[in-house]
């Protein structure tokens, strides 16, 4: 994660926002949860080898599953590198002799190497993986495992918010001043379906007894079959009787 995909978030091309997204390796997780998430299955993976498996287990959630080669030799390389990791701290310190820090001072050089290699070995082993979103095989081409990553992240982001189709602009927070001052027909002017949905959303609110709350609302279309970025929410709210500059008609 760190050396190849550096990444902790992925920008969707088609409205610019930044997605985070959370972290897998073989079932278990790394670092903070978050709606998106990579899983990377190595040949430690229970199902390594069986790819419809790993394939059914992947059906209906909203991660993208990277299915590496079923190759021991790269966990086995990082087993190898942690225990000499740990065995040098353990062993470094002023009172060793000279001879037994030269050794330590060997191990460690060694070590670096076996790192870079690591990362070499874990670079080429995304180059070759297979790619699954909802059960089924992603075609992702490229010739650098990050780019083929976030290409990958854009057919997911597109499957698990099939509702961002509904913004037909690219909302800014600086907009919303803008949005306040504008004079319109507010009766005459009709709503988009993100507007709609806003509305809809704000009528189940206040026909059950509930407020509707800011955070409430933006929550509600930030997650779900939604993933509009937070400004979205103000704007549509704003510009549910027609408001919203550039939204294509409203």
């Amino acid at each position: 994660f760190g050396d190849v995909i550096r990444d902790t978030k992925v920008r969707y091309e088609d409205n610019g926002q930044d997605y985070a997204f959370a972290r897998r390796i073989d079932s278990g997780d790394y670092g903070k949860a978050h709606d998106l998430s990579i899983h990377l299955a190595t040949a430690g993976h229970d199902n390594a080898g069986d790819i419809r498996a790993l394939m059914a287990q992947n059906t209906g959630t909203r991660e993208l599953l990277v299915i590496l080669p079923n190759d021991h030799s790269l966990l086995d390389e990082a087993k190898t590198y942690e225990q000499t990791k740990a065995y040098i701290q353990k062993k470094t310190s002023s009172s060793l002799s000279d001879s037994k820090q030269q050794i330590v001072h060997a191990r460690s050089s060694q070590n670096s190497t076996r790192r870079s290699q690591l990362v070499e070995h874990a670079r080429d082993q995304l180059l070759t993986a297979e790619f699954v979103i909802n059960g089924s095989k992603a075609e992702i081409s490229g010739s650098d495992p990050r780019s083929r990553v976030t290409k990958a992240f854009q057919e997911l982001i597109r499957y698990v918010y099939p509702n961002l189709r509904m913004l037909k602009a690219q909302y800014k927070e600086a907009m919303i001043p803008q949005i306040l001052e504008e004079e319109n027909d507010l009766i005459s002017e009709a709503m988009s379906e993100a507007e709609q949905e806003v509305l809809t959303l704000l009528q189940r609110k206040k026909i059950s007894g509930n407020h509707a709350v800011t955070a409430d609302v933006l929550k509600h279309f930030r997650h779900g079959n939604y993933g509009w970025p937070d400004v979205e929410g103000p704007c549509n709210t704003l510009g549910e009787r027609g408001l919203c500059p550039d939204t294509g008609g409203v």
